[in-house]
């Protein structure tokens, strides 16, 4: 039964408009037992089809089933204070974080969901707040998300206990965060003594190589700059910040020809990446290839047609191109997307009478 059923639906909506597939699943739902796996299906069915609030509504329902799972939990949490219930989330993320303090995900995860629904100065606050208790490992993890939000300073004032401490397996994370808070806020010779000494005990730290190639570059050190950068992507393959990063190297030593392979190379091989789709579409517009641009952006489409922003910016390109045809396209999709998600909202309100 749940093999049929879930293959009707896939078929549904593949075939039908966006949520069919859903909305077949939810016509079933009264009569089956065993709802987690159906509930599991309709997740990836709303997330297909972009209908967040279903996804949300969804997770409310595999709490209501398993309200001691501690995933469950917190994307109850999440979903609480996306609306506007904020005392029940903060209530969830203590729970979570009594039971599971020492964890860097868990930590990590209600960080970036206050972020995500609150901004990133609520996320900053809730850092300073849960810090004094935190571990050294949880620690350095927050001092990650304030250095990735823009706030420099603030990582390096979490990170003061290591300032002085030698680099080594157990803090080289910590440390490198460390050597690129340095750089943001101006002090290079720190920065690189930091980022060299983390590399010396782990020599594919991801954040202390990225700190090291733009040190090099900003010593104008390209040689140094695109070897650290080749060994970046050679360990990160899947890293499209680190093929955008020697792109940019590629750039600085004036390789045109090498800057566009490795963008060509990215987009082959990242193909869902939209970082890189960005990135290469932005390189080959400023080259004044707008017409390249515009299929770079329609490749991206094809492959990941529901990406939104995709097709937003092939939209923007296909216009500039002057491509009536393919700006129509897209259009349209950003137009049918719209109306599934109206659509979907207002199934859920029906739903909720």
């Amino acid at each position: 039964m749940q093999e049929a059923i879930t293959l009707k639906a896939r078929i549904l909506q593949r075939r039908d408009a966006p949520g069919a597939g859903a909305a077949f699943i939810e016509s079933k739902m009264p009569v089956i037992e065993q709802k987690e796996p159906f509930l599991q299906q309709l997740l990836q069915l709303y997330g297909e089809a972009g209908d967040k609030r279903g996804v949300d509504d969804t997770y409310l329902r595999l709490y209501r089933l398993h309200p001691d799972n501690p995933d469950y939990q917190f994307q109850y949490g999440r979903v609480m204070l996306n609306r506007g219930r904020e005392g029940e989330a903060v209530g969830m993320f203590k729970r979570l974080r009594t039971a599971h303090g020492s964890s860097v995900p868990v930590n990590l995860a209600i960080v970036r969901a206050i972020a995500a629904a609150k901004g990133n100065a609520a996320a900053s606050a809730d850092i300073r707040a849960a810090a004094p208790g935190a571990t050294d490992a949880v620690r350095q993890a927050y001092a990650g998300f304030l250095l990735d939000a823009g706030d420099a300073a603030g990582a390096r004032a979490m990170l003061r206990s290591l300032a002085d401490a030698a680099p080594n397996l157990s803090n080289s994370d910590g440390q490198a965060v460390l050597a690129a808070a340095e750089l943001a806020v101006g002090d290079r010779a720190a920065a690189r003594r930091r980022a060299d000494a983390v590399l010396a005990v782990d020599s594919v730290n991801r954040r202390a190589l990225t700190a090291r190639i733009n040190i090099a570059l900003a010593d104008r050190d390209f040689e140094k700059a695109l070897g650290l950068a080749r060994l970046l992507v050679s360990a990160y393959r899947e890293d499209a910040a680190a093929r955008i990063l020697l792109a940019r190297v590629h750039k600085l030593r004036r390789e045109p020809v090498l800057e566009e392979s490795v963008f060509r190379s990215a987009a082959q091989e990242l193909k869902d990446s939209v970082p890189v789709m960005i990135a290469f579409t932005d390189y080959l517009t400023a080259r004044g290839d707008i017409d390249a641009a515009a299929d770079a952006a329609q490749d991206f489409t094809l492959a990941n047609p529901r990406i939104r922003t995709g097709w937003v910016r092939q939209l923007e390109l296909c216009t500039k191109a002057e491509d009536d045809v393919c700006a129509a396209r897209a259009r349209r999709r950003l137009a049918a997307d719209a109306g599934a998600r109206a659509a979907a909202a207002s199934r859920q309100r029906v739903a909720a009478l």
